[in-house]
């Protein structure tokens, strides 16, 4: 489809693309799909597979979706033009929608890369292996690499390129109430705000993030967390874990900032950047609040965490036992390395430290001798400045 506003007949559908926008019209159905490029350069195939969608829903009368986290969706028709929207899981809720939200939620949750259960032949198997690749992708290279793997996910990538948060926060925003979300023992409610979502710790749990949160909300001074429209739509429709999609919330950095300054005694500011600074004689340690990762003198530190729960355990006077979820665990690792390198005891992790700290020390005495040869050229003082302040210039 090459050319805006001109429409293609695929089956009893009209479509045409209008902008980002593409218009499906049948009989007295009509529905505006939002993408987040332009519509008028999409291929048939793809246009087709949204067509096969479509038409699969409505003559089925309902579908079922599963993803990596532990929610089951379920569409089905309740009469001519009611449809049921039903979550369950890690996620609970029930919506009445519209036959053109159900067709919408439909094309978003498996634009989302959701599959439609039950599996076709050897779904369920890949799916398994493509959650053991990006585990491990996590495990060596960090959670940024994941992400930046995900993008080249075939799942995620047959589908056309719908603006799918936007449809699921639009279409929930009108119709939810509320949603539970739960994860062991630890119990929260997802309500539509004015502007994002809210999320209420209702009932404090054992393990996970939420449950931590749960547990440190008293002392934070917290019930309520500010949850945005589309880290909502994600939990609603089950297509990232729980911890993941709170894990780079401003709750959770204030949980982690919290246990830092308790099990460390180092002072880390309430809010700020979602980073930790700390200089010692290695040099500058950087920690993430969102991931755990860690840079010494900004060369990536990896630090392999792997095994099963609890991913750390700790005492806190007031509080008591508090279970760590495996990000926050990571993150207090982080800190207690960069705090006492010298303690490391792991081969591969002490190498790396080394390494990092020979690199930085190279960096510095390679600094000054293009310093001296820049004076020496007759290069301006704030020249040189701007120079040997560029990585890449050294």
């Amino acid at each position: 489809m090459e050319r805006q506003g001109i429409p293609v007949r695929i089956g009893s559908w009209e479509v045409r693309p209008t902008g980002r926008s593409l218009i499906l019209r049948s009989g007295d159905l009509e529905i505006t799909v939002p993408f987040r490029d332009k519509a008028d350069r999409l291929s048939l195939r793809l246009l087709t597979d949204m067509i096969k969608l479509l038409d699969r829903l409505l003559q089925k009368g309902g579908l079922e979706f599963r993803g990596l986290a532990y929610v089951k969706l379920t569409l089905k028709r309740l009469d001519e033009k009611r449809w049921l929207l039903s979550a369950r899981g890690e996620v609970r809720y029930d919506v009445e929608l519209t036959t053109e939200e159900a067709l919408l939620m439909a094309l978003a949750v498996k634009d989302a890369g959701l599959p439609i259960w039950p599996p076709e032949q050897d779904v369920e198997e890949l799916l398994l292996m493509r959650s053991r690749v990006f585990d491990d992708i996590e495990e060596v290279m960090g959670p940024r690499f994941s992400a930046l793997a995900r993008l080249f996910d075939p799942l995620t990538r047959l589908g056309p390129p719908i603006a799918w948060r936007r449809v699921v926060a639009v279409v929930m925003r009108d119709r939810l109430e509320e949603a539970e979300i739960c994860q062991d023992g630890a119990v929260a409610v997802l309500r539509p705000g004015e502007q994002d979502f809210v999320l209420t710790l209702t009932r404090a749990g054992g393990s996970g993030l939420l449950g931590l949160l749960s547990r440190l909300s008293e002392v934070l001074g917290y019930r309520e967390l500010r949850v945005k429209a589309d880290v909502a739509a994600q939990l609603l429709i089950g297509e990232e874990p729980v911890d993941e999609l709170l894990s780079q919330s401003e709750a959770a950095r204030r949980a982690r900032r919290f246990l830092i300054r308790e099990v460390f005694g180092i002072d880390v500011p309430e809010d700020g950047p979602a980073e930790v600074h700390i200089k010692n004689k290695y040099g500058r340690w950087t920690v993430s609040l969102d991931d755990g990762c860690l840079e010494l003198n900004g060369i990536h530190i990896c630090i392999m965490q792997r095994g099963p729960r609890p991913y750390g355990v700790i005492q806190l006077p007031g509080i008591g036992r508090l279970e760590l979820d495996e990000m926050t665990a990571k993150v207090l690792n982080a800190v207690a390395v960069a705090l006492r390198p010298e303690k490391v005891r792991d081969r591969a992790l002490k190498k790396q430290i080394e390494k990092a700290r020979r690199m930085t020390g190279f960096r510095r005495i390679l600094g000054r001798v293009v310093r001296r040869l820049l004076r020496l050229l007759g290069v301006r003082a704030g020249e040189i400045l701007a120079l040997t302040a560029c990585p890449f210039v050294l």
